[in-house]
């Protein structure tokens, strides 16, 4: 338990999130621990606790003090925060194994009907999908990066759709298969061999190992702004 922390609460994001071994069944459900509500409530119960005996003159003390930081500290944590561990969510698309930063995935959730949209004949954009009330464009990633559709009988996974995105500007893709967070280190990334094709290699930024396979990470960023330029 951190400093502070109130003794009813358990801090499981530390043990079993996204800061722990990622082995909280609600991962699947959340993506992150952020969007869980035993964090949501954890929060909300370290913000009403009333400050600590000395709280605010040892805060004085912290800001007057960090003036005096140097460069070289600042350089340091940068570098430390630079080795961190990342975190990505994996998925396949047809033949293809790909990452997106978990930051990005709003949530994962089970197939459901797509109701297709008249005038819409480029293929990228399938319709829209009812996710929690909400009418969610749902597209393919498949057609957007070029990818070649797995022999049949080849895939063994269940079908699950992600909603990717800010809370504004959300879409909906199907995978044929997620298998979860896998966390990563930056200096583990390598650049994309040339058999990626020629769309998802404007859209992979790195690979990454994972199980003897090459993973492709998706540029979130850059895939969002191409969903908006194809439904435009």
């Amino acid at each position: 338990m951190g400093p502070g922390m109130n003794p009813g609460i358990d801090p499981c994001w530390g043990r079993v999130g996204v800061a722990g071994d990622a082995s909280c069944p609600e991962l699947r459900a959340h993506v992150h621990c952020r969007n869980c509500p035993t964090h949501g409530r954890a929060a909300a119960a370290l913000l009403d606790r009333p400050p600590p005996e000395g709280y605010l003159a040892e805060w004085t003390g912290h800001v007057a003090r960090g003036s005096a930081l140097s460069g070289l500290s600042l350089d340091f944590a940068r570098r430390e925060a630079a080795r961190a561990a990342r975190s990505a969510m994996i998925f396949r698309i047809g033949a293809e194994w790909l990452a997106l930063p978990t930051g990005m995935l709003q949530e994962v959730a089970e197939m459901r009907p797509v109701h297709s949209l008249p005038h819409r004949r480029d293929g990228v954009v399938l319709g829209v999908t009812n996710i929690h009330g909400a009418l969610l464009i749902c597209v393919s990633l498949s057609v957007l990066l070029g990818l070649e559709a797995l022999a049949q009988g080849g895939g063994t996974g269940t079908r699950r759709l992600l909603v990717i995105g800010p809370e504004a500007g959300r879409f909906v893709f199907p995978a044929d298969e997620v298998h979860g967070m896998h966390r990563y280190a930056p200096d583990a990334l390598s650049p994309p061999p040339d058999t990626v094709s020629r769309a998802a290699s404007s859209h992979v930024r790195h690979v990454l190992s994972w199980e003897g396979r090459s993973v492709g990470l998706l540029d979130g960023e850059l895939l969002l702004a191409s969903l908006n330029r194809r439904i435009a």
